[in-house]
């Protein structure tokens, strides 16, 4: 078959769902599928590539920032990729479209399937959906019939975690099919090099994610200067991202006196972010909200021990005290 993915962000922007799409492209690839993909793009990106088979189509907008896309980036892509799929998907002869998010990228798999009757899925990925997000609280109560007529006209509307369909069935009355997120195994595993804790060196602990209000960051590090206070903790962080709260972060990582025992490593390619799973002692997450963490699985299958925060994304991963420990939102200081 001829996919037709459509996602705002793409490897190598975005965050978790860009990961996603990427994998399932490559995975589709294996199949024997052909595989096109529809995205932003930011300036220092060509519009058009192929990248290991994968056609890739980026569209040219107002995106600047490779780690996030505001409201004004999305609506514009919209109306770019609304200019542009029934072209693309013409010339490729598209049999199915994939659309990751139903907003902002649903509109356009209703497009294609109205003007070229080609089916589409929705793949929900968290912040699309009304009730995680807070601050899209309003958003989504405007969108309301415009999101209901792309779910009810999707021939399968997919959720990557058990809580995320619930919060989408509550919201919406249509069906959804859970689906959860992978993670190659073969890729990400533990270390061949031995790397391991050594008894009286400090913990390597572990952050990876974008510094959002979200992943609360600088609650992380508070937290954590906290428990080196109260049991004296021997630790090393290591603070793998960027995003719009990486100045509040450093703040406080200074203010708390850790900035000696802090490494901020910014944004890391594949290989590089896998090397750094291998050599960490634990990988912590403090989100608020998730879809189903990538950096979660990711860790887990690297032989980490991961802390996370009690929600329902992170209960469906970890059992506490036994693959893992959650820390209740509203207590996290037991960490």
């Amino acid at each position: 078959m001829n996919l037709l993915f459509i996602n705002y962000e793409y490897p190598p922007i975005g965050g978790g769902a860009a990961t996603a799409t990427q994998e399932i492209a490559r995975a589709m690839l294996k199949l024997g599928h052909q595989i096109t993909v529809v995205t932003s793009r930011t300036p220092y990106l060509k519009g058009y590539t192929v990248e290991e088979s994968v056609h890739i189509h980026r569209l040219r907008g107002l995106r600047i920032r490779k780690d996030r896309s505001n409201l004004l980036e999305m609506f514009i892509f919209l109306c770019s990729a609304y200019t542009s799929a029934v072209r693309i998907a013409k010339r490729n002869t598209i049999d199915a479209t994939i659309c990751f998010f139903s907003m902002p990228v649903g509109p356009i798999g209703l497009l294609l399937q109205q003007r070229l009757g080609v089916p589409y899925l929705v793949s929900l990925r968290g912040g699309d959906v009304p009730g995680l997000v807070p601050e899209l609280a309003l958003v989504h109560q405007t969108l309301t019939s415009v999101r209901r007529k792309i779910l009810r006209n999707a021939t399968a509307v997919i959720a990557n975690s058990s809580d995320l369909a619930r919060h989408s069935r509550v919201s919406d009355p249509c069906p959804v099919v859970v689906i959860p997120n992978g993670v190659d195994t073969e890729y990400f595993s533990p270390s061949e090099n031995g790397y391991g804790k050594i008894d009286g060196n400090p913990i390597r602990i572990l952050f990876v994610g974008r510094f959002h209000r979200q992943k609360d960051v600088p609650g992380l590090i508070r937290n954590l200067a906290l428990v080196r206070k109260d049991h004296r903790l021997a630790f090393t962080l290591t603070l793998v991202g960027d995003g719009p709260e990486r100045a509040e972060a450093k703040r406080v990582v200074v203010q708390n006196g850790l900035d000696d025992v802090t490494e901020w490593k910014g944004w890391l390619g594949k290989e590089d972010l896998k090397n750094s799973y291998q050599q960490a002692d634990c990988l912590i997450n403090l989100s608020s909200y998730e879809g189903l963490p990538n950096t979660v699985l990711e860790a887990m299958a690297c032989g980490l021990t991961v802390i996370a925060s009690d929600i329902g994304p992170h209960r469906e991963l970890i059992e506490d005290g036994a693959t893992g420990f959650l820390a209740p939102q509203d207590k996290p200081e037991i960490i």
